[in-house]
């Protein structure tokens, strides 16, 4: 949940860097079933790795585990 909140303040401080959208999508992902529901964090994961993918559609790091 540390990760979340650090790569949800990286967000706040610049919201056109991909790079913390990557790590928050993959944070959310880790948490799935263990700290958060499935059904609450991986549609957050998902729409993290996308909205890296909107301003970098190169990232690497945001295409997995989602994908392009």
């Amino acid at each position: 949940m540390k990760a979340i909140d650090y790569f949800n303040r990286a967000i706040a401080i610049d919201p056109n860097y991909a790079l913390p959208y990557s790590g928050l999508a993959e944070a959310y992902f880790h948490a799935a079933d263990v700290l958060l529901p499935p059904y609450e964090a991986m549609p957050k994961s998902r729409d993290a790795a996308r909205r890296a993918l909107e301003i970098d559609e190169e990232l690497a790091e945001a295409t997995s585990p989602w994908g392009r």
